[in-house]
């Protein structure tokens, strides 16, 4: 098994890309299996600081993987009226870097943006 610290920017790359086409696929549950089940999904309110913790501040999404299990199995159901019909969105990934490369862990930084369009009537 490799260390994290043999992961390169190429391969940090690839998951992100993997990550954004099982999104705009919208195969969801194969994108929750990216993640531990332990895991912490915080996606930041980009008015505030977005390294705050989670507590601390207010996120768009702060959901533990219990949580994160959840929105998705409701993200799927046709009772989901925010996503009914579904939006099409076409996610850019890029500026890839890793700032931070221990034996236990992996920080990196990427810029990406999401179109998203909706057929809502």
């Amino acid at each position: 098994m490799r260390s994290i610290a043999q992961i390169t920017r190429p391969e940090v790359e690839d998951f992100l890309f993997l990550e954004a086409a099982l999104l705009d696929e919208w195969r969801l549950t194969e994108w929750r299996a990216l993640f531990l089940p332990e895991c912490r999904y915080i996606v930041p309110n980009m008015l505030g600081d977005p390294y705050a913790p989670a507590d601390s501040t207010l996120h768009l999404i702060a959901d533990d993987g219990h949580h994160l299990t959840e929105r998705v199995k409701r993200l799927g159901k046709r009772t989901a009226h925010s996503e009914n019909p579904r939006s099409q969105t076409r996610r850019a990934i890029s500026n890839v870097r890793i700032v931070e490369l221990s034996d236990s862990q992996l920080k990196v930084h990427s810029t990406f943006i999401t179109f998203r369009s909706s057929q809502q009537v």
